[in-house]
């Protein structure tokens, strides 16, 4: 193993002494924007030498020039389109890329049924596949000829809705977006459905005048006035001919269309001459005229081709010819060929021919256009059978085509294809196209106007209820602003409409997004560099806005904060930045009451002045701005429609409720009927009318259902996914096809474009994970639905379990029976019962994977498909296909916030109700919470986590046995590293979080007055989500230390801490900014005793190194010797000091204001407790005025309330009971009275030790039984007491020999609280919790809680659940639940300190020898057992090195300078000897010698050794020889295990000294120069060769080596790139640079072989390295990445990156390479396994025989020998152990003796 920054033995020799220095050098070696914008690098004093406020432009410009990535360069004119987007300019902006393939398919339908068919069987799905999986784009087709019925054309529309479809497909599609199949048939030449009057009477009066009856003409055309200009408009079909739709009567349906067709020909013959005439005379010109003789086919052409920009690019026309049409066959020959009187329609064919052979080639290029001829055959013409190549090659062609087209598409739009780009773009075009619709709100905006050239600097907020036009405000104030400024300045606008994209819905994206698009405007050096981590993010946006100028002043608004997600804490706003910098401008609107967020906004911005309310439009206005739309539109309204118009304004005036009135008189025509005309006065009212109407227009069940699944989704839908879902429901389809049977059992596309085309606005586009979906506009809308549409609870459930099915990919490509109805068999003869038929839905896998090896996350299924599998009561699949299958939640925690999936499992828990799968459930998330802060960085250790924290469970969770079961099966595909045992806490006992952000001791901790975030310091600050566990804020000064306290300001608004080096820090909660203060007269280090917030209400805190707040947010600090008082701006208030006599040291200060203050002294004298309370008082109450006088107590005293008034203390009191005895303690309330304590009352005498320290624990005084706790903290107990009420005094015992040891007065180490509504008592003892019951006093149980001393404990009540919180010196904040507390919890074994050396015994793999500082530990990696420790002197043994024999019987060390040999069958050392100053220890002769290398003289002039070989067997020295040497370096045993090299020094220069051991000489002595004109050379270590007994590594400290043979000094080669890392045949060496990279060397030529990581600058850093004992894989840590990653080496490829929990200091094998031992800086061990995938199963057998695999072994039929029963020593009860080798003593007195014993608990591992 190699580190390249130190060696192995350098490390461990500094580790004790630079662990935290050394952490924070590697820290400030990171070189990124975020250290730039968040951590200053110097904290410089102000004007007055105190302090200087690092908030501002001051920290993003003291930055260090940092390597930068060069994006590609633009050329000018996209470079000018970035720009004017990035600025929030609304002109000329361009289209916005879609994530939508859109075509429309136009033909005359007839005559290309079978292509169509094919396409629609076959082709469709390709490409819906095709464009989802290569790009993410959504694929749709637009058929709108396909499943046409009579009813279609009944209202004339569907040429309008064609051409609708067709621009939005020119609009939304990527790529091709037009297809037109022209063969020999012209099509269907309606007549016009609107007609301009001027133009109608013109023809009539043509028309009359060539003495032509137009009575037919007056009866189906209407003049609508209401049009601007007035139309005549063709009436529906069916408000004439009423039976025209009555399929129910088929002989009166059939002479009403009849009627129809005939009535509609004689006006088209009409229509057609009257146009011809007026053309000849001039009144018309051609495009008039040919109006009346157009096509739909033409039409759609002239609209998708002829007046379309570059169609090149977007359409396709495909020409088929049939030969030799059978005109004989006259009904089949009509469907290829216009037919007229029977014969072929020479003017429609004429029409045909222009167009299709001269105006589309004109304007198509020939690749475009595609011709083929096929043969009439038998009766169809077309024959699927004959004709199949063609359909083939058609098919063939269609998908390359489209493919081809999208391919080029995404190829064009590369250079637009920028994130960043596509949001700002997307939010800017929804601000116009929303402006576009504003009209009025004068004041509204005018107050905007003064805001944004005014001197404010606070965010202005607009708030109003739902629907009142905020949104339509806030894009108008976007698109005015510019206007607003003058030619000056050149403002740059931020706009984003929260929760209309992914990437502003929630904040973390929102945050990353705005701050890079000010980069780019302000300082393009600061592109990209938002962190990652959500509090830093926080502090990046809040500081990078400081980047606005006066001639470019920063304007942002947010619309919607209320629908902003709730994940990350985005509703608590510790983002939102409460004041602006200079120049910056931020509107955000919001609805009142809609969601939490609101109250805190009003606790964020307590000005009123800065709320704006958006109030409803008022009557006048509303009507204005129905008019204006009108007017818009080309409509208006006849003057009994605005009397109906202003009756409903005078109910309601919301912007929404006009807005439907609108979409309702819209469509009024002049003529239409008073009970038509009806408008609603209420908002509810109004959208069920519309959803009526709607119903009423297409089908209710067909509306109902496609509603039903827009509002039931998740996140919405897409048009896709409403065709697919609407096309696998059978209920809907038998209504839509009871009267024909279609060719592809689907929904026809026509039928929802036309639902879509009636709810105008109300459906809005929004991106969701990543495709385009459908959602209500208004949360009215979803109200409304689904009050309308879920009455009936079970279909609510059947539409989740639809969709349910759909992302779960059922029918993907599986025929779906269904039933024929009784109608259907009727009407077309069809005898079978059921049928089957494939609904061309897609298949829905968890990962999509692209032929190049690509993967793309199927982020639809992922986030709907556990919400509805859950509402639709699917509860097994829910567990079995989601929340408990590896893929699924891996999948999900690698494409989404680890919230999101854990929002899962809490949407799981709430509604699930079978308690055993709850708790489950509940183990699950709980496994999911601990291990947040990894895998919300590494997804890849999902597995790994899962398996290390829920192994113990598996006995009795099924659930999570099979989850863990496909952990170990598939978790090696995205890791290798699989843990080997339980390895971290389980969840299901007490803990509930482990906070592990903290690099050092977490000394500070505090819960804001809300009881909702928790305050904690080490080396930075960090509030968390108490609920959550999620960090909300990190503000880190990059201070030089830790912080030793912390307060809270009253208001939660400041936290002020204090460190070792007298530094203040105090920073804002709201804003992450902070102050700096170092107080001048203390300039001792740690001089400073104590800091103090004051505070209204004075609450005491009585631990050590306190911070409070006092007065208006002053800041009161202490050394031993004086008290400043500063502001938290850091400038002195007043200074001053005390004393009385002796009592010269300041303990504590009681602090009101200056007339009310208070100072505790104390001799500072070891063994004096006695403390003298003095200072000045003025108390009316009391009658107190001046000085009080001195009041004398033993260790410790506290007051009730700043005032003083009342206490507690401890003093020397003769016990009652006792008097003539000697001076015992008592606890005793004191009171007040005229400047003097008096003794009140005596609450507990008696006391045979001191109290060290009292505490008083605050209750809510107004309810009963709230009065304060009292709590005496001794040496041996606690002593609990109530005031003021009947609660007598109670002692709780610490259990025996764990004891309370004060350094001072009015000092503890232990932490105490009270849980559980005060019914049980905690305390932290050292690293342990201990509860008691305080009713009983009995000890209820004791944790094994952190692995350093427990430093704070707090307690809290939140959702139900009673929490306790507590921090350690071991970095970390652990919460627990109460309610778990006795749960039973499965322990992890660790060491007490970090981990320096693992040996694995050679002959018995399953033993290992774990050192540390302070013992060795003997584990058996197997199982994962902590078996014994070994350690001479118990109390204060270091061990420095240690060898483990290769048949794990003994242990040779060096401990506190003894040379021990340890016998492992009774834990005891057979032999010791005086070993001072060892450098190092390595076995000899096949470990029958031991060499030690000593510290001979080691002095700055000289360096001498002295290696000693002894004799294993007695420490006889068998050889003994001195050196000298420049540094002390390792020596290299040989393979042949007798010779030995060392580096000496030999004439000035570093040499090379061979000795043999067993023959007790040194052999040679050379210069290992390649020739003698080389240099000195400076050797850094020697390594044996393993593949040869003569050949050894020399490496130089530039990592050059080069390899000799010792036995004939001869060189041989030279390694140019080596660091000393050799695989176990010698073949291959590593080379890993501290810059960063990774390469295999070729040993024998000293070339790279292979790269592992290339040239990459990553800072310089410690890296570590090795090869597998087999050197087929090679493990790297970086301590800069924390991870430890593996390689193999076959394919260079990277199969596995562990992120530890601590950081890794050293890591060992077996000798098999089967596990990997892995030691950690907390002490931890770990053994792992390494499962390469392509060995997977193998491997996996061998997992399955581990003993906590069982469940693995059972499942794959695997049968494990039942191992004798071994006993766990616990080592930190000596007395267990002790017990143990008593026993294993007496049964080898046992053995002797003839008896029969039992196996050793140590032997049996042998």
């Amino acid at each position: 193993m190699y580190s390249s920054s130190i060696s192995k033995v350098d490390a461990i020799k500094k580790r004790s002494k630079s662990t935290s220095n050394s952490h924070l050098t590697r820290i400030s070696k990171k070189s990124s924007i975020e250290s730039k914008l968040l951590l200053p690098h110097n904290l410089q004093k102000n004007q007055n030498g105190n302090s200087k406020s690092t908030t501002g432009l001051d920290l993003l410009l003291n930055q260090n020039n940092e390597q930068k990535a060069v994006p590609e360069k633009r050329d000018a004119i996209t470079q000018d389109t970035f720009d004017r987007v990035f600025t929030g300019k609304f002109a000329n902006l361009p289209k916005p890329q879609s994530k939508l393939v859109r075509v429309f398919t136009s033909s005359t339908f007839t005559d290309t049924t079978v292509e169509r068919n094919a396409l629609m069987e076959d082709i469709y799905p390709k490409l819906k596949e095709y464009c989802r999986e290569t790009y993410g784009l959504d694929f749709q087709v637009v058929d709108m000829r396909w499943g046409v019925r009579d009813e279609s054309t009944d209202d004339h529309m569907t040429t309008k809705l064609c051409l609708s479809e067709i621009a939005n497909c020119q609009r939304l599609s990527v790529g091709a977006n037009f297809v037109v199949f022209l063969c020999q048939k012209y099509g269907y030449r309606p007549i016009p459905s609107e007609i301009l009057s001027t133009e109608l009477e013109l023809l009539k009066r043509t028309l009359r005048e060539e003495h032509e009856d137009i009575s037919l003409l007056d009866s189906w055309y209407i003049e609508d006035t209401n049009s601007v200009p007035p139309m005549f408009v063709l009436q529906q079909i069916s408000s004439i001919l009423v039976n025209f739709n009555n399929k129910r009567i088929p002989k009166l349906q059939e002479q009403d269309a009849k009627q129809w067709w005939e009535c509609e020909a004689k006006m088209q013959q009409m229509l057609r001459k009257g146009a011809r005439s007026c053309y000849e005379k001039g009144l018309l010109d051609h495009e008039a005229m040919h109006n009346y003789f157009m096509s739909v086919t033409e039409r759609e052409v002239v609209h998708g081709i002829l007046k379309a920009k570059n169609p090149n690019e977007h359409c396709l026309c495909y020409i088929r010819h049939i030969n030799n049409i059978a005109l004989s066959q006259m009904k089949t020959a009509s469907k290829f060929v216009d037919i007229a009187h029977n014969h072929v329609n020479s003017e429609a064919q004429k029409l045909l021919a222009n167009l299709r052979d001269e105006r589309v080639p004109a304007k198509l290029a020939m690749q475009n256009i595609r011709r083929s001829t096929v043969e009439w055959v038998g009766r169809d013409g077309i024959d699927v059978q004959y004709h199949a190549e063609y359909i083939r090659q058609f098919c063939s062609d269609f998908y390359n085509s489209i493919t081809t087209m999208v391919d080029n598409a995404m190829a064009k739009h590369e250079k637009y294809r920028d994130q960043l780009f596509t949001e700002v773009l997307t939010h800017l075009t929804t601000g116009s196209t929303v402006s576009d619709m504003f009209f009025g709100r004068d004041e509204q905006l005018n107050c905007a106007k003064q805001y944004v050239l005014g001197n404010s600097n606070l965010p202005i907020i607009l708030q109003g209820e739902n629907g009142c036009g905020k949104t339509s405000l806030m894009a108008k104030i976007a698109k005015e602003i510019r206007n607003w400024y003058d030619n000056t300045c050149e403002p740059v606008v931020l706009l984003r409409f929260l929760g209309t994209s992914p990437d502003s819905s929630n904040i973390a994206p929102l945050l990353t997004s705005v701050c890079n698009q000010i980069a780019l405007n302000y300082d393009e050096s600061l592109n990209n560099s938002a962190p990652t981590e959500l509090s830093k993010l926080f502090q990046h946006f809040k500081k990078i806005t400081y980047l606005a100028t006066r001639e470019r002043p920063l304007v942002i608004i947010f619309d919607s904060l209320d629908l902003l997600s709730t994940i990350d804490g985005a509703h608590e706003l510790l983002w939102f930045p409460p004041s602006l910098p200079p120049f910056v401008k931020l509107f955000a609107s919001l609805t009142p009451g809609a969601s939490l967020i609101y109250s805190k906004m009003l606790r964020l911005i307590e000005d009123k002045r800065q709320y704006l309310t958006v109030p409803s439009l008022g009557k006048e206005l509303g009507n204005d701005v129905v008019k204006k739309w009108l007017s818009d539109k080309g409509r208006t309204l006849s003057e009994r429609q605005w009397n109906t118009v202003s009756k409903a304004l005078d109910k309601c005036t919301l912007p929404l409720f006009v807005k439907l009135i609108f979409a309702a008189v819209a469509r009024w025509k002049s003529y239409s009927r008073p009970q038509e005309t009806i408008l609603f006065s209420s908002l509810q009212e109004s959208i069920n009318v519309l959803f009526h109407r709607t119903e009423s227009q297409h089908g209710k069940l067909l509306v109902s259902h496609a509603l039903s699944y827009i509002s039931a989704a998740r996140s919405g839908i897409s048009d896709s996914e409403v065709e697919d879902l609407i096309s696998l429901d059978d209920k809907v389809l038998d209504d839509i096809y009871q009267y024909h049977l279609p060719p592809v059992r689907r929904i026809p596309p026509l039928l929802w474009s036309r639902i879509r085309s009636d709810l105008p606005g109300y459906l809005s586009e929004r991106a969701a994970d990543g495709v385009i979906v459908l959602n209500w506009y208004h949360q009215q809308f979803r109200q409304v639905a689904i009050e309308r549409y879920f009455k009936n609870v079970n279909h609510l459930e059947t539409c989740h379990s639809a969709m349910a099915e759909y992302f779960l990919g059922v029918w993907g490509g599986v025929p779906k029976p269904y039933q024929y109805t009784e109608m259907q068999k009727q009407r077309f003869g069809v005898t079978e019962n059921e049928g089957l038929a494939d609904r061309k839905v897609p298949k829905q896998p968890n990962v999509f994977s692209s032929k190049d090896g690509n993967h793309r996350y199927n982020t639809r299924k992922l986030s709907e498909l556990p919400y509805h599998l859950l509402r639709s009561g699917r509860v097994d699949e829910l567990l079995s296909l989601c929340l408990f299958d590896y893929e699924f939640l891996h999948a999900k925690v690698s494409s989404f916030p680890l919230q999101s999936l854990i929002a899962d499992y809490e949407d799981a828990i709430q509604n699930v109700r079978d308690v055993e799968i709850l708790r489950q459930l509940t183990l699950a998330v709980d496994a999911l919470r601990l291990s947040a802060s990894i895998l919300s960085r590494n997804p890849s250790m999902l597995a790994f986590e899962l398996l290390g924290r829920l192994l113990p469970l598996v006995a009795t969770n099924k659930h999570v046995s099979k989850l863990l079961i496909k952990c170990d099966r598939e978790g090696p595909q995205h890791n290798a590293f699989v843990p080997a045992h339980h390895c971290f806490h389980a969840p299901g006992g007490p803990l509930k979080f482990s906070l592990e952000e903290h690099q050092f001791a977490v000394f500070g901790m505090q819960l804001t007055s809300d009881r909702k975030l928790l305050v904690s310091t080490s080396t930075q600050i960090i509030v968390w989500d108490v609920a959550t566990g999620d960090i909300a804020r990190v503000v880190n000064p990059n201070i030089d230390g830790v912080f030793f306290g912390l307060a809270v300001s009253e208001n939660d608004k400041f936290a002020a801490a204090y460190t070792n080096n007298n530094q203040i820090i105090v920073a804002s909660l709201v804003t992450g900014e902070f102050t700096a203060i170092d107080p001048e007269p203390f300039v001792t280090q740690m001089e400073l005793q104590a800091v103090h917030f004051k505070l209204k209400l004075f609450v005491f805190k009585c631990i050590v190194s306190q911070i409070r707040f006092v007065g208006n947010n002053n800041i009161l600090m202490w050394s031993k010797s004086q008290y400043l008082i500063y502001t938290v701006n850091g400038n002195i208030v007043s200074q001053g000091s005390e004393s009385e006599g002796d009592n010269n040291h300041i303990i504590h200060i009681f602090y009101r204001d200056k007339l009310n203050m208070m100072f505790l002294l104390w001799t500072g004298e070891r063994d004096e407790w006695r403390l003298v309370v003095k200072g000045t008082l003025n108390d009316d109450k009391t009658q107190s005025k001046g000085k009080i006088s001195n009041f004398y107590c033993e260790a410790s005293i506290t007051f009730l309330d700043n005032h003083f008034r009342k206490g507690f203390a401890c003093i020397a009191h003769k016990s009652s009971l006792d008097p003539d005895g000697d001076h015992n303690f008592a606890l005793v309330r004191i009171t007040l009275s005229e400047s003097k304590y008096i003794t009140e009352e005596v609450i507990q005498e008696g006391l045979l030790n001191r109290i060290n320290d009292i505490k008083i624990f605050e209750r809510n005084c107004s309810s009963p039984n709230q009065n304060p706790w009292i709590v005496g903290v001794m040496i041996d107990s606690f002593l609990l007491y109530r005031d003021n009420c009947d609660f007598k005094p109670i002692f709780l015992k610490l259990p025996l020999n764990v004891r309370n040891i004060p350094i001072r007065p009015r000092h503890t180490t232990t932490a105490v609280t009270f849980a559980s509504h005060d019914t049980v008592f905690v305390a932290g003892v050292r690293k342990h919790l201990f509860l008691w019951n305080v009713s009983s006093t009995e000890l209820l149980r004791s944790l094994d809680a952190h692995f350093g001393r427990i430093l704070n404990l707090d307690s809290v009540s939140q959702l139900g659940q009673n929490i306790l919180i507590s921090s350690s010196l071991d970095h970390t904040i652990k919460i627990w639940n109460m309610e778990n507390i006795f749960e039973k919890s499965f322990s992890v074994s660790t060491m007490e300190q970090s981990i320096e050396k693992i040996s694995v015994a050679k002959d018995n793999p399953t033993l290992a020898a774990v050192q540390t500082r302070k013992n060795i530990g003997i584990w058996d990696i197997k199982s994962h057992r902590y078996i014994a420790s070994l350690v001479a002197n118990v109390h204060g043994a270091v061990v420095s090195d240690s060898l483990l024999a290769s048949d794990g019987r003994t242990i040779v060390a060096i401990e506190s300078d003894q040379l021990l040999l340890w016998d492992l069958r009774t834990q005891s050392v057979i032999h010791s000897i005086h070993a001072p100053n060892v450098f190092q220890i390595f076995y000899m002769n096949k470990e029958a010698l031991i060499g030690v290398i000593y510290r001979q003289v080691d002095s700055a002039e000289q360096k001498i050794a002295r290696l000693t070989i002894y004799s294993v067997v007695d420490f006889s020295v068998q050889y003994n020889f001195e050196y000298p040497c420049r540094l002390f370096k390792d020596c290299a045993v040989l393979r042949d295990q007798v010779t030995g090299v060392v580096i000496t020094l030999f004439k000035g220069h570093d040499s090379l000294l061979v000795f043999d051991a067993v023959e007790k000489t040194q052999k040679i002595k050379f210069r290992p120069r390649q020739s003698k004109k080389q240099k000195d050379v400076m050797i850094s270590k020697i390594i044996a060769m393993p593949s040869n007994s003569n050949q050894v590594i020399v490496v130089e400290s530039d990592n050059k080596a080069s390899v000799w043979d010792i036995r004939v000094r001869k060189f041989h080669r030279t390694l140019t790139q080596f660091n000393g890392v050799v695989s176990s045949d010698g073949r291959l060496g590593l080379f890993a640079p501290a810059k960063g990279g990774l390469f295999v060397i070729d040993m024998r030529s000293g070339q790279v072989a292979k790269t592992l990581i290339g040239n990459v600058t990553e800072g310089v850093n410690d890296v570590t390295c090795s090869f597998s004992p087999n050197g087929q894989y090679v493990f790297y840590y970086h301590s800069g990445h924390k991870t430890l990653r593996v390689f193999r080496v076959l394919d260079c490829q990277l199969i596995g990156t562990f992120r530890p929990h601590a950081t890794i200091t050293c890591w060992s094998y077996d000798p098999d390479g089967f596990f990997v031992i892995i030691g950690a800086q907390d002490g931890s061990l770990l053994t792992v396994v390494l499962n390469d995938p392509i060995v997977k199963e193998e491997t996996l057998n061998k997992i399955a025989i581990l003993p906590c695999r069982r469940h693995l072994a059972e499942y794959l039929h695997i049968h494990v020998p039942e191992e004798a029963e071994l006993d766990t020593f616990d080592l930190r009860n000596l007395g267990a152990v002790t017990a143990a080798v008593t026993r294993f003593k007496s049964l080898l007195e046992n053995k002797k003796g003839g008896g029969v014993s039992k196996k050793s608990h140590v032997c049996s591992l042998m």
